[in-house]
C-alpha cells in the first residue's frame, strides 16, 4: 500500500470510472485536467456519442493504474465547468485508494486485422499453424468482437494474433458465434482471452484507453 499512499493526483494522471449509464455497469476512460484539494477536473467521458450524465446523488469508483497495479475509491460529481473548448466534470474523492482487481475495460469500437489459429499457443518448435484472416468490430481487455467468414463452436480454443501498439498473440475461447445478414462477412464471433502473461492484460488496457481518448479529442476539435 505504500505505493497507494505516496500518490497523489495531477494534471495528465490518467483515469477511469465505473458507473451506472442507461442502466447498464460501464467503464469509461478520462484524464485530469487540475486538482483543487480533493476536488478534480476532468474531461467529460463520452459514451455511444455523447457526454455522460453523472449522478449528482451516487457514487462512483475511480480508478487508476499506479506501477503495475489498479486502485481505486470512491467520487462522488459536484458539478461542471468551461475550459477553453472543453467542458470538464468537477469531482470529489473522498477516502483512500485502495487495490481494485475488477479490470473490464470499455469496449472499443475498432477495426484492426486479426489472424486467428485453431486450437491453444503452440510451441515454437512446431509446423506453423493455418491462419485464418478477419477483423475486431470491438475490443475490450477481456475480449474481442470479430468479422469472420468461417464458423467456430462456443468454447473453441483459438491463438489470436493482433497489433495493439505492439504485436500480441493471445490465447483466446469463443463465446459465441453467431450468423449475420450482411454482404460484407458471415458471422460475429466473441471471444474471450485466457492470458498467459499478466502483462498482456495490462498493454491492452493502456492501449484501449489511449485509443478512447484519442477518438475523444478528435470528436471534440470538430
Amino acid at each position: 500500500m505504500a505505493i497507494a499512499n505516496d500518490f497523489s493526483f495531477t494534471a495528465g494522471t490518467h483515469v477511469s470510472m465505473e458507473v451506472v449509464a442507461r442502466g447498464e455497469k460501464i467503464v469509461l476512460s478520462s484524464i485530469v485536467e487540475a486538482v483543487t484539494d480533493n476536488i478534480l477536473s476532468i474531461q467529460i467521458p463520452t459514451y455511444k456519442g455523447t457526454q455522460l450524465l453523472f449522478s449528482r446523488t451516487e457514487s462512483f469508483l475511480l480508478r487508476v493504474v499506479i506501477g503495475e497495479e489498479m486502485f481505486a475509491q470512491p467520487a462522488f460529481f459536484l458539478g461542471t465547468e468551461e475550459c477553453d473548448k472543453f467542458e470538464l466534470a468537477q469531482i470529489r474523492v473522498e477516502g483512500r485508494l485502495k487495490p481494485h482487481q475488477q479490470r473490464e475495460c470499455y469496449r472499443l469500437p475498432i477495426s484492426l486485422e486479426v489472424l486467428l489459429e485453431r486450437g491453444l499457443m503452440q510451441d515454437s518448435s512446431n509446423a506453423k499453424q493455418d491462419q485464418i484472416e478477419c477483423r475486431t468490430i470491438n475490443i475490450s481487455d477481456g475480449g474481442m468482437l470479430i468479422a469472420i467468414d468461417e464458423k467456430f463452436d462456443r468454447n473453441d480454443t483459438i491463438n489470436v494474433i493482433f497489433t495493439a501498439g505492439i504485436k500480441e498473440r493471445v490465447n483466446a475461447k469463443v463465446l459465441r458465434c453467431s450468423v449475420v445478414d450482411n454482404d460484407v462477412y458471415r458471422f460475429e464471433m466473441a471471444i474471450q482471452f485466457t492470458f498467459q502473461d499478466k502483462n498482456q492484460k495490462r498493454r491492452l488496457y493502456k492501449y484501449i484507453v489511449d485509443e478512447q481518448l484519442a477518438q475523444r479529442r478528435k470528436w471534440n476539435s470538430m
